[in-house]
């Protein structure tokens, strides 16, 4: 595995096991001012241990301004992906990184403290979960499938039809709060597919290496690869990704 890969896991992972700690002190329903501030400081610990190995590098964190002036490589983090699971103390959600070089993703990260499954992509280089390389799921029909999803959150079912009319075809809609482990379980060959909207750059940035690298495709809503601008993203196996296509874009 690539160094700077390595650096990042020893980063997610002392930042998990202090949020998680940390995170048993509050009941159920916690304080969300307290949450923001313990979100915070694991944020805190994941960036000190980034820098102490890189500090030429640069941090982009979902509330940070990008400096004027760029290094070569930009690491962009959330911490964490899922926040509203954090706050009820729902066990899913995740630590996400994705590494720019030269303006070009190189490297994805999503973490899961629950299960304790690092999920990283190297561009030309695979995907893998832990010490297992990722497959994607070969199902082949639409009404075999089961497509994760990000438009059953809140603010976001504003095209309740186009949620219809997947169902109509058998296929099984999944939402569980946190869009970036749904695209690693995507690449892990757990669901065959995700749509969904207003994601951040870093999860789609994480996401999109982690699909490709497991040999999958992506687009957005119209079927070109503007995902970024957009924030919008379809992705899923070769096999079913112009049935699921057509569908989102009719």
């Amino acid at each position: 595995m690539q160094a700077i890969l390595n650096i990042a896991i020893g980063g997610v992972r002392s930042a998990g096991a202090y949020l998680m700690r940390e995170r048993e002190r509050f009941d159920t329903y916690a304080d969300e001012d307290k949450v923001i501030t313990l979100q915070g400081q694991a944020e805190t610990i994941l960036k000190d241990a980034i820098l102490k190995a890189h500090p030429e590098h640069a941090i982009v964190a979902p509330h940070s301004e990008l400096p004027e002036t760029l290094p070569d490589t930009v690491w962009y983090v959330e911490v964490v992906s899922g926040f509203e699971n954090l706050l009820r103390n729902i066990p899913h959600f995740a630590f996400v990184i994705s590494i720019e070089e030269k303006g070009k993703v190189k490297y994805s990260l999503i973490f899961d403290p629950h299960t304790n499954e690092i999920f990283t992509a190297a561009a030309g280089g695979g995907a893998q979960c832990n010490a297992s390389k990722l497959r994607m799921k070969p199902t082949r029909t639409l009404d075999e499938a089961i497509f994760a999803t990000s438009m059953l959150q809140a603010g976001q079912l504003k095209n309740a039809e186009l949620l219809a009319k997947l169902n109509q075809t058998g296929a099984a809609l999944y939402n569980q709060g946190c869009s970036a482990l749904s695209l690693a379980a995507v690449a892990a060959g757990r669901v065959d597919g995700f749509f969904g909207r207003a994601l951040s750059r870093t999860v789609l940035n994480a996401g999109v290496l982690m699909i490709k690298e497991s040999g999958g495709l992506v687009a957005d809503f119209n079927g070109g690869l503007d995902v970024l601008t957009k924030g919008e993203l379809i992705a899923s196996t070769p096999v079913l990704f112009k049935a699921l296509l057509k569908e989102i874009k009719e």
